[in-house]
């Protein structure tokens, strides 16, 4: 009987993979690159860039926490998820860029 199975080739060689600090050091150095670009082009762009991160943070926040199991019974689990943060950004957001002397 012939063996079909591939035959052994060259040995694959596995790229290193980046190590966690450099990772974080990249990620930080970028983050702060981008808030700092924000920063410089106006406070409108800086507190949107922070309702983004928190954003994410929430979005990161959930994915965590979820278990699909559950949430698989409940079809509205997403909508209640982000319900309290998009409500919160929607009726602090006008307040942010609304001047005090004109209230």
């Amino acid at each position: 009987m012939e063996d079909d199975r591939p035959s052994k080739g060259p040995p694959i060689v596995a790229q290193p993979k980046k190590t966690p600090l450099a990772t974080r050091v990249q990620s930080a150095v970028g983050l702060l690159a981008a808030m700092t670009l924000c920063y410089n082009m106006g406070h409108i762009y800086y507190s949107l860039l922070l309702i983004g991160f928190s954003l994410q943070t929430w979005r990161e926040m959930m994915n965590i926490s979820r278990d699909d199991r559950l949430d698989a019974k409940n079809a509205n689990n997403k909508i209640l998820e982000w319900f309290f943060p998009l409500l919160l950004f929607f009726v602090l957001t006008p307040h942010l860029f609304m001047r005090r002397v004109l209230l």
